[in-house]
């Protein structure tokens, strides 16, 4: 069966940061225990015990096109976004795509700069 959802995989969102550090060192994974993998998970141990579908796009690959078969496109926490991949989603959007985004959408461009 082909996935029915597409999670947007954005590694920008690592440059942006997230809850701080309750404890000096958080072990092994510390330093990907963050609020954007949280964000991912979550998304996926949503819809994991439902059975949907589901594939990880990246956001430097992705195309309005590439989006179109997907029943829902979901963006987690999307604060930094580049111009281009903003501009996909909202095609896909605008075609009638079902698109749910986490807060602050795009609040950084791909530079680190706040947009206006």
């Amino acid at each position: 069966m082909p996935a029915q959802v597409a999670v947007v995989y954005n590694p920008l969102s690592h440059f942006v940061g997230g809850r701080q550090r309750s404890t000096a060192y958080g072990g092994p994974q510390g330093e990907v225990a963050g609020i954007e993998r949280d964000s991912l998970l979550g998304i996926y141990r949503a819809l994991f015990p439902t059975n949907v579908p589901l594939d990880y796009v990246h956001a430097d690959h992705l195309t309005a096109a590439d989006l179109a078969p997907y029943r829902l496109v979901v963006l987690p926490y999307p604060l930094m976004l580049s111009a281009r991949t903003a501009a996909e989603l909202r095609e896909y959007a605008r075609g009638g795509g079902a698109l749910v985004v986490e807060a602050r959408a795009g609040w950084n461009d791909e530079r680190g700069g706040r947009r206006t």
